[in-house]
This record gives C-alpha cells, sequence and structure tokens, in this order.
C-alpha cells in the first residue's frame, strides 16, 4: 500500500463518488493529495512498475524458480497477485537495457587519435627534440666564462640533460617506426570479424586502395565482404586497433541483447501457435507465455551482466575465466530445462508429446535465435561509429 498522504475529504476527484477507504470502489483511484513532494514523480514510477507491497517480488521468484506458473496463474484469472507480464517485460527491458551503461561503457577513455594524428604528433616531437639537442651541444661546445669546478659541474649537468634527450628522441624514433610498421602489418591477422566474410586483403592499407583491388579482374569481392572490409579500413584510421576493435563489437552486441530478444517474440510466440490446438489455445495465450519466458530471459541475462562485470573486476586469470564460463554454462542449461517445465506445465499435454514439441520448438527457436545473434554481432560491427 501506497504510503503517500491521504486527503480527508471523502469524495473521489476522478468520478465523484464517495470514498468509504483507502481506494475508490467505483472507478479505483487512491484518494491521497492530488499535489505531492518533487521526489514523488520518482517513488511513484518505480511503485507502479515494482508494486512494493509485494508484487514485484513474488513474481520475480516465480518467474525464476516456478517455471510456467505465472503463465498459467494468468490464463486462470488469478492475476492481481503478480505484476502484468506488460508491464513487468517493459520494467526488465529497461533495466537490462540501462544497465550495461553503467556497467561495461568506456565513455570516460579518450577517443582514440587516427594514424595521421599520431604520426604528426611523433614527427613533431621528434624535431623538438633535434633542435633542443642542436643547442645543447652548442652550450657544451661554447666555453660559458666559469672557471674551475664551477665549469666542471655545470658541463656535466649539460651532459646528463642531453644524454637524457637523446633518449627520449631514440624512443620517440622507435615509436613513429613501429607506427608506419602498423601500415604493413595492419592486415596481417585478418578483420575483426571473418564470419560473413570481411577480411581486408593483404596489401591495402585504405579504402582507395581497396576500391582499386575491387575493380582488378580475377580480385572480385562480394559486396558483404567489401562492405566489412571498408568498415574496417575505417575504424583503423580513426585509430582503433584490432583489440579496441573487438571491446566495441562486444560492448555494442551487449547493448543491442534486448532489442534482438524484443524482436524475436512474435516468431516465438508465432511457432507456439504452429504447435498447439487452435481451437483450445489462442495467439493471446502464447503471447502471454512469450512474454513471461522472455522476462525470464531478461531476468537471467541482467543476472550474467554482473556476473561478467564482476569477472571484469577480478582480472583475466584462468580460474576467473574458468567460474564465469562455468557460470554462463550453467545459465544456459537452466534456461534449456527451463523452457521444457514450463511449456509441460502450461500446456498440460502428456509428457511424451509435451517433450517432443519442446525439443522441436526449441531447436527451432535455437537455430533462429542463433541466426539473429550472429546477426546483431555484423550489425554492431558494420554499425560502430
Amino acid at each position: 500500500m501506497s504510503g503517500h498522504k491521504l486527503r480527508k475529504e471523502t469524495t473521489c476527484l476522478n468520478c465523484g463518488h464517495q470514498v468509504k477507504e483507502h481506494f475508490c470502489s467505483h472507478c479505483g483511484q487512491e484518494n491521497i493529495e492530488p499535489r505531492q513532494p518533487f521526489h514523488y514523480l520518482f517513488t511513484h514510477f518505480f511503485e507502479d512498475l515494482t508494486h512494493y507491497d509485494g508484487k514485484f517480488w513474488k513474481t520475480i521468484k516465480f518467474l525464476l524458480f516456478h517455471p510456467g506458473r505465472l503463465t498459467k496463474e494468468f490464463l486462470t484469472g488469478r492475476r492481481m497477485r503478480y505484476v502484468p507480464p506488460v508491464r513487468l517485460y517493459i520494467f526488465l527491458n529497461f533495466i537490462t537495457f540501462l544497465l550495461p551503461v553503467f556497467l561495461f561503457s568506456n565513455h570516460d577513455k579518450a577517443k582514440p587519435k587516427t594514424f595521421k594524428e599520431r604520426e604528426q604528433e611523433l614527427v613533431t616531437g621528434i624535431e623538438t627534440l633535434k633542435k633542443a639537442k642542436d643547442s645543447l651541444g652548442r652550450l657544451i661546445a661554447t666555453p660559458q666564462g666559469l672557471t674551475g669546478d664551477t665549469t666542471a659541474v655545470y658541463e656535466e649537468r649539460l651532459r646528463d640533460a642531453l644524454e637524457e634527450i637523446e633518449q627520449d628522441l631514440a624512443d620517440e624514433i622507435r615509436g613513429l617506426n613501429d607506427l608506419r610498421a602498423d601500415t604493413t602489418n595492419f592486415n596481417r591477422s585478418g578483420s575483426v570479424i571473418n564470419i560473413g566474410g570481411g577480411n581486408v586483403p593483404k596489401g591495402v592499407h585504405s579504402i582507395a586502395q581497396l576500391d582499386s583491388v575491387r575493380k582488378i579482374p580475377g580480385k572480385k569481392m562480394s559486396k558483404m565482404d567489401y562492405l566489412f572490409a571498408k568498415k574496417h579500413l575505417e575504424l583503423w584510421e580513426y585509430g582503433y586497433t584490432n583489440t579496441q576493435i573487438s571491446e566495441r563489437v562486444r560492448e555494442s552486441f551487449i547493448h543491442n541483447i534486448p532489442k534482438a530478444l524484443f524482436l524475436y517474440m512474435p516468431l516465438f510466440a508465432f511457432f507456439l501457435w504452429l504447435f498447439h490446438g487452435k481451437k483450445k489455445w489462442w495467439f493471446f495465450d502464447h503471447g502471454i507465455f512469450t512474454l513471461h519466458y522472455f522476462c525470464f530471459l531478461l531476468l537471467l541475462v541482467t543476472l550474467l551482466y554482473f556476473v561478467l562485470f564482476f569477472s571484469g573486476l577480478a582480472g583475466a586469470s584462468t580460474l576467473t575465466k574458468t567460474i564465469e564460463v562455468s557460470i554462463i554454462m550453467v545459465a544456459a542449461g537452466y534456461s534449456f530445462f527451463y523452457f521444457f517445465r514450463a511449456h509441460s506445465r502450461v500446456y498440460g499435454e502428456r509428457k511424451r508429446v509435451s517433450r517432443l514439441k519442446g525439443f522441436a520448438l526449441f531447436i527451432i527457436n535455437v537455430a533462429l535465435i542463433l541466426a539473429f545473434l550472429l546477426g546483431l554481432v555484423l550489425y554492431s560491427f558494420y554499425t560502430l561509429h
């Protein structure tokens, strides 16, 4: 029940009927003061979504540990005890979409410099150091009118400074040579994404060269190969290394998971409709099952986000990676078990028939979801900017 201040008047502000208790018996509106503190805007938002009177936590408990129970309860009419499926999905989708922004965002990192910017910076640094070296050389060669120990100390300090400048100069020249060597070695490791094409041809270091190679007879590239090779070159020209591109693809992929699940929901419900009796089960019923199952998946993904976050904090040790992979495998196995258990409980068919249909549905959906995820990886890479 809400903790907001009740009105002393008993006339409902919404419909004009008398309010005998906390809520109007005619329209259901809560009889609270219409003007509230500013923080009410935020508390009301979360109360409306989560129902802090116990509905939300009861719904989450049943969603995680009682496969199919929420769907059965909803379809049999027992609905007031739980958060409605559409509202639950919107809330979990909001959390799943927002969470990676806080856990995996790298917006605090400085934008990488382009190859030309880095080259120019190194060239300018080398020229500055050369001028400083020449100036020190002239100071050492030219007597300063000092005598005795003072001259020796002065020259020693100048030589130490010259030695430091020569070391810095050597480091800068080495860095410039390594940077220029990257243009030759850039594409030896291949493209970040090999699935679906996109490898940068050997000897190609710019989009202009890629366009030239594409026109050579016998060197034809498919449109997909060309688009992804071009994207890879664009990212490299902006200063991103293969490792950085991989990290950006991973981050973009994580952000796009909720979108992929949302787009796949109608297909999931369609196959449920296809495999079950049209007279006994309406498409609405399959839609409720789909909403609850995808709410479960979103909740599972949210929990896995925390696993990946804490795994990243713990470092890239073998033990950490083993624990991370083990938890992901357990989560995948539980989602497999969850689907079969929920399907059996909701549709109430004989075990053999339920398992056969469940297995067929699971195989179809896994194949399609993998295709969706593959498309999502390619989309995440191609839309990097």
